[in-house]
Order: structure tokens, then sequence, then C-alpha cells
């Protein structure tokens, strides 16, 4: 696998309009492999300039830009009360994908939550994101749950991690 150059760093105010282009990149190349009511709705969600203002000022989120000139891929995510981080967006584009981008992300996540004392960190994916799926494995990530039939029709499954602290 090549290696990528990036460097990971907090996302600012700033960068919401690069955020945005880049879920919105993700969301169009999950066309025809997702349920198109399932994407068209996490898409208005998740890309609001609102809702990610709103979260870059909690205390709890972390949201972690991969960069090389410019913010090129993101994880984000929340600590949770009781131990617990939840992933609840990580999106790599298609032709950065197995260059150790998402590596690089997880990695940082991780290293953050295992400082804010977590215990367990999860997430939740489609079962069609294969190659999502086994990056999530290669980083200790079991399966744990699957919801069949679930947020317009689309099938999730339930991914998490215990960290030692």
């Amino acid at each position: 696998m090549a290696e990528f150059h990036v460097s990971v760093r907090k996302v600012e105010a700033p960068d919401i309009p690069q955020v945005i282009d880049l879920m919105k990149n993700v969301y169009r190349e999950l066309r025809g492999i997702l349920k198109n009511e399932y994407l068209d709705a996490i898409t208005a969600e998740t890309t609001s300039p609102e809702n990610l203002r709103g979260a870059l000022e909690k205390a709890d989120q972390i949201i972690l830009a991969a960069e090389s000139e410019r913010i090129i891929d993101v994880i984000s995510g929340r600590i949770l009360p009781g131990g617990l981080a939840q992933i609840w967006w990580f999106g790599v584009q298609k032709d950065r994908r197995r260059k150790g981008v998402g590596s690089k992300l997880l990695e940082e996540f991780t290293s953050i939550a295992e400082k804010e004392g977590v215990h367990k960190i999860f997430l939740t994916t489609c079962p069609e994101l294969e190659e999502a799926i086994n990056l999530y494995r290669r980083f200790g990530f079991a399966e744990e749950g699957y919801l069949r039939d679930h947020q317009f029709h689309q099938d999730i499954k339930i991914y998490s991690r215990f960290l030692k602290i």
C-alpha cells in the first residue's frame, strides 16, 4: 500500500465549506451502492453548515481532517458519558482509499478517545461498504449488531472496539 503524505488536525469553522464539499463527494460516490432515500436523508442532515458549526462548538465533539494542501478526508464523532466514543461520520474519497489516510484518521481519533478515558468506540456502517468494514476490522473493531431493514430500509451494521485504558 502506497502511503499518502498527509497531516491530521482538528477541523475549525473556516474549514466547513471544504468539509461539506468532501462529504457531498463521498455521498455521490455511494450512489448505486446504498439506497438513495437513505443517502438523501443523511446528506441533508450531515452537510448542513448549521449542524457542522454547532458540532464544532460542542466540547464532546472530535472532528478531524486529513490534509494535504487542502482538506481531503474527515472523521467525526463524539465522546459520550460512561466511557464511550461514537464515530458518526467517516469518509475517505474513492481515489484516496488504500493509501493510509483512513488509518491515520482512525489512529488519531482512537488516541484522543484513549486520552479522554474511553473504553469503547462504536460506529454504524452499511454492509455494502466492504472496504470500510475491512479497515475497521484491521483496527480491532468487531461486529456487535445488525439492524435489518433499518432507516429508509437500509441495513446497518454496528461495530465496536474495546480500548485498553
